[in-house]
Parts: C-alpha cells; sequence; structure tokens
C-alpha cells in the first residue's frame, strides 16, 4: 500500500490503530506505516 498518498487524516487514523505517534509530519507516519510491513 503507498502510504505517501493517503490524506493526513487517513495517515493518522491509521497510526492511532498501530500505537504509532500520530502528530509527526505525513511523510514520517507514512515511513512508520511502511517499516509495519
Amino acid at each position: 500500500m503507498d502510504y505517501h498518498s493517503l490524506s493526513r487524516k487517513e495517515l493518522q487514523a491509521l497510526c492511532k490503530k498501530h500505537g504509532i505517534r500520530a502528530n509527526t509530519s505525513n511523510a514520517t507516519m507514512a515511513d512508520a506505516l511502511q517499516s509495519l510491513n
């Protein structure tokens, strides 16, 4: 999945679901989610 194409709101929701801090930049959140896979 390409997390970098998601909106900020979608990234924050996914981060919260996975226990990742959701108050960082979009790129940081996308990279963190990418590293889960």
